[in-house]
C-alpha cells in the first residue's frame, strides 16, 4: 500500500469509504463535509492500487497548532495498523513544517456509543492526552472530547557563543523514528555521532543500535509504550502495538533533574545515518567502551 497527497482531489473516493462506516458517519450533511473538505485541505490517502481504503485530513488553526479534521479507514480494512500509519505520516509531515502541537476532537465518554469508546482509545494509545469536554458543541446527543499531543517540544535559543562550530553543523539536521505501526515516535535532534552496539543480554536479543542523550533535551518520545524494567536503573520501552524497541529510558533523573534515554536508531530511515561509526560497549562483562574497528552502519545494514 502506497501514502499519497497531501494535495488529494478525491472526494468521492474519500464519501465511499465514510459511507462504509455508518456508526461513525451517520450525520449526512456532516458526511458530505468531510467528504469536500477532503479535496481543500491537506489529505493523506492510503491507497491499495487504484482502490482509496482510508484517509486521514487536517486543518490548520495556527502555525503552530493544526487539527486532525477527519481520519476514516474502509470498514473492511479496519483494525490492520492502517490508521496508525496514516497518523504517523502526517505527524512527520506537520513537524517538518514546525507544527508543535495536534488536537482531534471526538465523541466524549458521557455518551453510550461502543465505535466512539474505540476512537478514544485509538488516540490514547497514540499519545494524545485528553482536555477538555464540551457538552454543546455539536449538539447534546454528541457531547466533544478535545484530546491534544504534543508533537516537538520547543527548545530554548542558544547564542553563537556557546556553540561550536561542528555543534552547529550537528544541530542543523533532525532524526525522526517510528515503531513499524507508528505508534510509538522519537526525535533526535541533530545527528549522532556514531551509534552504540552493546553486547548485553538484552541488547544483543534486541539486536539494537542506540544513539544517546537527555529526555525534552536532545530526544522526545511519543505514544503509549510498554516498559520491561531491567534491575533498578532503566526501562526498555516496546510499542504495545507492533512490539518494536522504540528506546530505553533511566527509571530516575540524575542530580541535576535530567533523565537519560537513548532511542532505537534501527526505527529511523537507513541512508541518513549509514555514515554512523558504531561504537562497540562491552555491557556484558567489563561495563566500557572498546576500540572502533572502522564499520559504520551501513556495514552492518546494507
Amino acid at each position: 500500500m502506497e501514502i499519497i497527497g497531501p494535495d488529494l482531489d478525491r472526494a468521492l473516493d474519500c464519501e465511499a469509504v465514510l459511507r462504509t462506516l455508518p456508526r461513525w458517519f451517520g450525520i449526512e450533511h456532516a458526511l458530505l463535509m468531510y467528504a469536500r473538505d477532503s479535496a481543500v485541505m491537506p489529505t493523506f490517502a492510503l491507497t491499495e492500487g487504484p482502490r482509496l481504503v482510508g484517509f486521514l485530513t487536517l486543518r490548520e488553526h495556527f502555525p503552530d497548532a493544526w487539527d486532525i479534521h477527519c481520519v476514516a479507514i474502509s470498514a473492511e480494512a479496519r483494525g490492520q495498523g492502517h490508521g496508525s500509519r496514516l497518523l504517523a505520516h502526517a505527524e512527520v509531515w506537520l513537524k517538518e513544517r514546525g507544527v508543535r502541537f495536534l488536537q482531534v476532537k471526538t465523541v466524549a465518554a458521557t455518551s453510550s456509543s461502543k465505535e466512539y469508546a474505540e476512537t478514544r482509545e485509538f488516540y490514547r494509545r497514540r499519545g494524545f492526552t485528553p482536555i477538555e469536554v464540551f457538552p454543546a458543541l455539536w449538539d447534546p446527543h454528541n457531547p466533544a472530547l478535545q484530546s491534544i499531543k504534543a508533537l516537538a517540544a520547543h527548545t530554548r535559543r542558544k547564542t553563537f557563543s556557546s556553540v561550536s562550530i561542528d555543534n552547529v553543523k550537528r544541530e542543523s539536521k533532525m532524526l525522526q523514528g517510528s515503531c513499524h505501526c507508528g505508534s510509538v515516535q522519537w526525535q533526535f535532534d541533530g545527528m549522532p555521532e556514531s551509534a552504540t552496539a552493546c553486547n548485553c543480554t538484552a541488547c544483543r536479543r534486541y539486536g539494537v543500535l542506540w544513539a544517546y542523550d537527555y529526555e525534552g533535551e536532545g530526544i522526545h518520545v511519543s505514544g503509549t509504550t510498554k516498559a520491561y524494567v531491567r534491575g533498578d536503573s532503566l526501562g526498555f520501552h516496546f510499542c504495545r502495538e507492533c512490539g518494536c524497541v522504540a528506546y530505553w529510558r533511566s527509571l530516575e533523573p540524575n542530580k541535576e533533574g535530567r533523565r537519560r534515554i537513548a532511542v532505537n536508531l534501527r526505527l529511523t530511515e537507513p541512508e541518513p545515518i549509514a555514515h554512523l561509526p558504531i561504537d562497540h560497549f562491552d555491557g556484558l562483562d567489563k561495563w566500557e567502551d572498546l576500540p572502533r574497528d572502522g564499520r559504520c552502519i551501513r556495514d552492518l545494514w546494507f
